[in-house]
């Protein structure tokens, strides 16, 4: 199964502190017609699935929580 594209989990990156609360939940969304023929596109609306990721963190901030979100999004191994 693909990955999300490199691209795309950079652009997540760059806007994790918007996608990240104050509760420690990391939001985004697929494209649920891109999802569904087997390939990953994050999108900002429209016909998607909306995904959220409740972080464990300790100590409970977001710099603890940024740095999880940067290694789940590091390149994938091929």
């Amino acid at each position: 199964m693909a990955a999300i594209p490199q691209s795309e989990r950079d652009m997540i990156w760059e806007q994790s502190d918007s996608r990240l609360d104050e509760g420690l939940h990391f939001f985004f969304r697929l494209s649920k017609p891109d999802l569904l023929a087997g390939t990953y596109a994050v999108t900002d609306s429209g016909d998607c699935f909306h995904f959220r990721i409740s972080l464990a963190a300790y100590p409970h901030n977001k710099i603890v929580a940024k740095e999880i979100v940067r290694k789940m999004l590091k390149p994938s191994v091929p």
